[in-house]
């Protein structure tokens, strides 16, 4: 298993959640108004969201951005004292917007990326 297909499965499995498919394909232009395509697709074992179908898939073009997604959307089991809702940045008017990982670096949840156009 390749370093980033186990990043991503780890960070899978630290949530509660099972890799049930997990592929990448060549980025590429996908068109006029449809902009790029490819890159990662994961399936999970159960959905995550509630009221979709199938609720269950996320896809991202970069690893980063794929961890990015799996610490948003994938509630822990268990309950920590991280600001999952990063109060200060949406006091800025920063909706939805962390310039951070959701959960600190203490925290059992942690998941470590770092987003390209993140501030160093």
């Amino acid at each position: 298993m390749s370093r980033a297909r186990q990043r991503i499965t780890n960070a899978v499995e630290s949530r509660g959640y099972k890799v049930k498919e997990l592929t990448w394909e060549p980025i590429y232009n996908a068109g006029e108004m449809s902009g790029l395509a490819g890159g990662w697709d994961l399936i999970l074992d159960r959905p995550f969201l509630e009221r979709t179908f199938p609720g269950d898939d996320m896809g991202a073009l970069s690893v980063e951005e794929l961890l990015a997604n799996i610490d948003y959307w994938l509630q822990p089991s268990d309950p920590c004292d991280c600001d999952r809702e990063h109060s200060a940045m949406t006091a800025a008017g920063l909706i939805n917007d962390p310039q951070k990982p959701t959960h600190d670096p203490a925290c059992q949840f942690h998941i470590k990326y770092q987003l390209r156009w993140w501030a160093k």
